[in-house]
């Protein structure tokens, strides 16, 4: 123990001895209450500030790592042949399957076992509590996009185009399902090329994209105790601002909103049902709603639904019809001009 640990042990014992012995035993309880909480936070604090994938690294960090193949509901990127990873913004912590790690292993990339403590929420968005940790390489590649006749987008890998991503850290899947979380994504900076279908990774901005709306990071106690950062950003849905959750997770709806607020839309509202992970909920769907994000605005369907998730949600690649980027770490998301329209119908700064 320190000097002043030392000193403050026997100031605390002083003090009590000279407190009545009806009030020691209460005394007692509050301190011990408080140095409880003071080491379950010191620990936790400590724990937090190893972070995830603090040592990964890739063989070759210049312009675009990899190319993901992206497809399904919810949306899904294929790493590597045999390797499909939910990714998923809502997730605090990266976590895979054991099947996938035996796909790795048959690879030639061995997982490392360590034993860390981890918490927060998983691919169903509950929270998770693990003491197993597992460290890996990933093999990254890009691919090629081809249309057939029928508009169908299909993805051949180019083989010599590995790029190993040393050193990625992933919890056990508690859900069946392999994830990329948010704290593996705000590592990167994550392109969508919408025609493609495909999702890019990077660590500096690709040209060619402008800013177009800010995230923000919250701030409270609670969320700030997981493993990734929970984003966000300002929407306006028929003149009404709020802070919508940035979940690529959320699956076919493109921003929703609480049940309540229904009473917002001037419209036919259409009965519809959102499905999460784990549940069904029911929905009333504006299909004709008037969404402004950035300096953008027009028509654009919204979700009115209560889930056991973030009652205001927005997920970019069930919304933007173009190529985008997010900059989770730099707190931007960015589109690319003259590429596919944002909106069915667009007006730009009301124009």
């Amino acid at each position: 123990m320190s000097c002043a640990g030392t000193i403050t042990c026997i100031y605390v014992f002083l003090i009590i001895q000279n407190i009545p012995m009806k009030q020691q035993n209460k005394s007692k309880r509050i301190i011990v209450g408080s140095i409880i909480t003071i080491v379950v936070f010191g620990l936790y604090g400590l724990m937090l500030s190893f972070g995830s994938h603090e040592s990964m690294y890739v063989d070759r960090p210049e312009g675009r790592l990899c190319k993901m193949p992206i497809d399904g509901v919810p949306s899904m990127v294929t790493v590597a042949p045999g390797l499909v990873f939910k990714i998923d913004t809502g997730a605090d912590a990266s976590s895979i399957t054991e099947k996938d790690l035996a796909t790795l292993e048959s690879l030639g990339y061995k997982a490392e076992h360590k034993i860390y403590p981890v918490f927060g929420r998983n691919g169903w968005g509950r929270m998770n509590w693990t003491f197993t940790r597992f460290q890996v390489d990933l093999p990254l590649y890009d691919y090629i996009s081809e249309e057939d006749s029928l508009g169908n987008i299909s993805h051949q890998i180019i083989p010599e185009s590995l790029n190993v991503l040393h050193d990625v850290d992933f919890v056990p899947s508690s859900t069946g399902f392999s994830v990329l979380g948010v704290d593996f994504l705000q590592k990167f900076k994550i392109e969508y090329l919408y025609e493609e279908k495909v999702v890019a990774l990077s660590f500096d901005t690709p040209e060619g994209y402008e800013p177009f709306a800010e995230l923000s990071v919250s701030h409270s106690p609670l969320k700030d105790m997981w493993q990734g950062n929970r984003y966000y950003i300002s929407i306006s849905v028929q003149n009404i601002k709020n802070d919508y959750f940035l979940d690529t997770g959320l699956q076919r709806a493109k921003l929703r909103l609480p049940m309540s607020e229904y009473v917002r839309s001037s419209t036919d509202l259409v009965s519809d049902t959102i499905r999460t992970m784990i549940h069904k909920h029911p929905a009333l769907v504006d299909y004709d709603a008037w969404v402004c994000i950035g300096d953008r605005c027009g028509t654009a369907a919204v979700w009115y639904c209560d889930t056991n998730e973030e009652p205001y949600t927005f997920n970019p690649f069930n919304y933007i019809e173009q190529d985008f980027l997010l900059d989770l770490n730099g707190k931007k998301l960015m589109l690319k001009p003259h590429s596919y329209a944002f909106f069915s119908r667009i007006k730009m700064n009301g124009k």
